[in-house]
Parts: structure tokens; C-alpha cells; sequence
């Protein structure tokens, strides 16, 4: 790609973050998926917008709008990426603006702080001391001060924090002390908890298990199992995606419909049973669907409640 269309694709990329945290936000989100499936390009500028927003803001501003990031490419100056200083200043205020009506009250010992991210969404926050926590969907957090240190409580889902100096967490009682790196923490319904260090160093519960990167270990009915290695489909999570290694068909769709939209099924059950391998954006049903069906030479219908169906294709 050259420089003129990298240069336009930054400035509709910062056009419509702009939009999405402006008056014309409303009814906004279809258009920006349909500009964003066009090309890998587009979704990457976007992405590379939204993260350059979450890294200077230094506000409690979250990405929403249904992100669905992937790695970036390369890194951008900030300068690059708004449309000058009009668009900067537009974000800015908006942003300021979602910060004192989500949070009200001043940051300080024995305030909470409440999170949480809707059915569909994974939901990015830059905290303003320099650590940043990702919600999965479905997912709901609180963050408090307690003897000058931040705690950040996992109360729903899956959460991953990014801790850039010492941060404690927790989830169903079990803490976990985390510093300079990414540790994962999923809380089932059934109050069994899995902490994953992605990167840095942990320290897990009152035995303070040590767990390095790509470790994890999991408290479940009183018990503590082994640490051992982390699971590789939950790696990238973040950016909505999963990694199988022959997993039934019938679980990646149940996976996929943890995050709304259109509900995958089957038009034969026993289509559930074939293995599933590689990485799939389980975030998004209508392009997942037609990748299961370019993978398994199966066809894509779909149903007047607006299921996609999976089927043989007949002769």
C-alpha cells in the first residue's frame, strides 16, 4: 500500500472514531463495520486509532463500538493519525465528557470503580495509573485503593490487566500480585477461577504460586490444581480470537455465541462432531460461518429468525 493511501485510511479511520464518540453515533456502528470488512487495511487503521487513543488520552475512556483489534502493524506517530488538532481536541472532549458521567466521583483511597462490558463487546480501559484491563464480554470488574495499592476485583467473565508496575488482583477470593506484564483471570459461574500469566511475572493466592509466562493455574471447589501450561486458544483472546487444535465443531459455535449477533447452528447434528483447527475471529458469526464452511466444504443458509445454518451441500 503507499504513503497517499496509508495517509487516507488514517484520516477515515480518525473520521470515524470521531463520529462514533459524537452526536452522529446512533445508528453509526453498522456503517463502520461494513467500511471496516472492506479490507484488513481498514480494520487496521482503526485498530491503530483506537490504541493510540487508549495510550495518550489518560482518561478512563474505553474502546466500544464492537472492537474487534488485531496486532498492530506497525506503530504511528499520534500526530498522523487525528485529522489535526480540531479531531483531537473533538476526541478529547468527548472523552472527558464519558469519563465524568461513567465514573462521578474523584479517584482516591476507598473509592470504587465499576466496569462492565455488554454481550458482544470486548471492552478495552486505560486506567489512569498506567495499567489497562480488558473486559471479554459479558464481563464485569471494580477496581479500588487499599493501603496505597490499586485491587482490581474480576466479578464476571474473563479479564486481562496489563500491570505496568506492581497491581493485585482478585476474583472469588483467591489474590493474585502481578507486575510488569498481562495475567489473565476467568471466573465461571461456579466461582472456579483460572489465572494465566501472559507475560511478566504472578504470585497466586496465600501460597503465592509462582507462575511465569504461558503458565496458569486453576482454584476450583476449594482445591488448587498444578500450575501448568496456559491454553493456547485463549492466548488472543483480545483480539477475538480463538485458537483450536481439533475442537468440535459443535464447541466453536457454542464459543461464538457468547458474543451475540447472529446464533450459528447446525442443520446436522452430527456435522457438531468435526475437528476444528486454526485461529477464527470467533467475535463476528457471519464471516466465522463462512470460513467453518470453506473448511469443511459445508454451505451457509440462512434462517427466517436470522440463525446461520451450516449444512452439507447437496449434488
Amino acid at each position: 500500500m503507499g504513503e497517499i493511501d496509508e495517509e487516507r485510511l488514517r484520516q477515515e479511520a480518525a473520521d470515524w472514531f470521531a463520529r462514533l464518540r459524537g452526536p452522529r453515533a446512533k445508528g453509526a456502528c453498522a456503517e463502520l463495520d461494513a467500511w471496516r470488512d472492506q479490507s484488513p487495511e481498514h480494520q487496521d487503521a482503526y485498530d491503530r486509532m483506537a490504541r493510540h487513543w487508549e495510550a495518550t488520552a489518560g482518561l478512563l475512556a474505553s474502546t466500544r463500538a464492537g472492537l474487534r483489534t488485531r496486532p498492530p502493524q506497525r506503530r504511528a506517530a499520534m500526530r498522523r493519525v487525528l485529522t489535526g488538532s480540531i479531531a483531537a481536541g473533538l476526541v478529547a472532549a468527548v472523552g472527558l465528557a464519558v469519563w465524568l458521567s461513567g465514573f462521578g466521583s474523584a479517584w482516591g483511597p476507598g473509592a470504587t470503580q465499576r466496569y462492565a462490558s455488554p454481550v458482544g463487546e470486548i471492552r478495552t480501559i486505560a486506567l489512569a495509573d498506567g495499567q489497562s484491563l480488558i473486559l471479554d464480554t459479558d464481563s464485569v470488574a471494580s477496581r479500588r485503593r487499599e493501603d496505597g495499592r490499586t485491587v482490581l476485583r474480576l466479578e464476571r467473565g474473563r479479564a486481562r490487566v496489563q500491570a505496568t508496575s506492581a497491581i493485585t488482583l482478585e476474583a472469588a477470593g483467591t489474590r493474585v500480585q502481578a507486575r510488569n506484564g498481562a495475567v489473565d483471570l476467568t471466573l465461571t459461574p461456579d466461582k472456579a477461577v483460572t489465572i494465566a500469566a501472559v507475560s511478566g511475572q504472578a504470585e497466586v493466592g496465600e501460597r503465592r504460586i509462582a507462575l511465569g509466562p504461558g503458565q496458569q493455574v486453576i482454584f476450583a471447589s476449594g482445591q488448587v490444581a498444578r500450575p501448568a501450561p496456559s491454553a493456547i486458544r485463549d492466548r488472543d483472546w483480545p483480539k477475538g480470537l480463538a485458537v483450536f487444535d481439533g475442537a468440535r465443531l459443535s464447541d466453536v459455535l457454542a464459543l461464538a455465541g457468547r458474543y451475540g449477533g447472529p446464533r450459528l447452528s447446525l442443520a446436522d447434528p452430527s456435522l457438531g462432531e468435526l475437528k476444528v483447527s486454526g485461529a477464527f475471529q470467533v467475535t463476528r458469526p457471519e464471516p466465522l460461518a463462512r470460513a467453518l464452511a470453506a473448511a469443511f466444504g459445508l454451505s451457509v443458509g440462512k434462517a427466517p429468525d436470522g440463525r446461520l445454518i451450516l449444512s452439507r451441500v447437496t449434488t
